[in-house]
């Protein structure tokens, strides 16, 4: 694209005539004037160098070129109908990122980068690299966002790595979940091992889980010492439940204080609770007691 350059051209914008009967059209014998002419230019001119370029005399595809993005986007004002976009990586009010995969995008991003397919981060920053995975409202504050897996996600945490697939982190804090179908919620600076599975932290702080089948919740540095088939609960390791295989006895253990499990006033096992059986004081089997110390609670079971 290029404005005239002739020798009867002038080297500044001439000042628009008066406007005559407002939207007319050409017939045979229309004067082709200067104020349409220049507008016909300028309109062209503004949408060849939006993005920045320069006037290449010679190249007749810079309006083209400029365009090109909006092949990334299918809009209708009710339903668009099943399309495909031409060009399916897209960014969508974002600063220096980048959406490499098929089907990718960085919608509302800072600092982002989407190469698995079918993949996004939207409104934050983050890394993705799995297919069919994201980062959602997630920040870069506290540790890096990245999700490697397949099918992961970080959700609305500050740091965050996802190293396997079907897994996530959300609500937390520079947490890392490695192994499949795991999570991270509402945690702090939580790790789960390496090949673990099927294993979660809910509502913990340093938490370690290092075991299939396990879940640390409500808990306080649990450290490495978790089995597998286990829930792990308390603060600072004072109070633990363990629950075993389903074939197996189900017992609640640990530093029995203030915190005992009772019914009707005594120990018992989970096993004993679930057995149907009437339960020790004469309470009916299926009442779950609890003795805080300040008070005992009656849970349904």
């Amino acid at each position: 694209m290029y404005r005239i350059d002739n020798a009867s051209s002038v080297a500044a914008l001439p000042a628009y005539d008066p406007i005559g009967t407002a939207d007319r059209y050409f017939d045979d014998g229309t004067v082709w004037d200067k104020d349409f002419a220049n507008t016909l230019q300028e309109e062209m001119v503004n949408v060849a160098i939006m993005k920045g370029a320069a006037l290449v005399k010679g190249t007749n595809t810079q309006m083209a070129t400029a365009l090109n993005g909006i092949q990334a986007l299918a809009s209708a004002s009710v339903d668009t109908g099943q399309k495909t976009t031409t060009h399916r990586r897209a960014l969508v009010a974002s600063y220096l990122s980048r959406a490499s995969g098929a089907n990718s995008a960085c919608v509302a991003s800072t600092l982002s980068f989407a190469s698995g397919d079918n993949s996004a981060v939207v409104a934050g920053n983050g890394t993705v690299t799995g297919n069919y995975s994201a980062a959602i409202a997630c920040v870069s504050t506290a540790g890096a966002v990245t999700v490697t897996g397949n099918n992961s996600a970080v959700i609305a945490s500050d740091g965050g790595i996802v190293d396997d697939d079907r897994s996530a982190i959300i609500a937390s804090l520079t947490c890392r979940v490695r192994g499949e179908r795991n999570a991270a919620i509402a945690s702090d600076d939580g790790d789960i091992g390496t090949t673990k599975n099927n294993s979660a932290m809910i509502a913990t702080r340093d938490a370690d889980v290092d075991h299939s089948l396990c879940v640390a919740i409500a808990s306080d540095d649990p450290g490495t010492s978790l089995g597998d088939y286990t829930l792990y609960g308390g603060f600072g390791g004072a109070v633990t439940w363990t629950i075993y295989s389903a074939t197996g006895d189900a017992n609640f253990e640990g530093e029995l204080t203030t915190k005992d499990l009772k019914v009707a006033g005594s120990v018992v096992n989970f096993s004993s609770i679930l057995s149907g059986a009437v339960q020790p004081g004469g309470t009916a089997a299926g009442e779950l007691w609890v003795d805080t110390g300040d008070q005992t609670i009656k849970l349904g079971v």
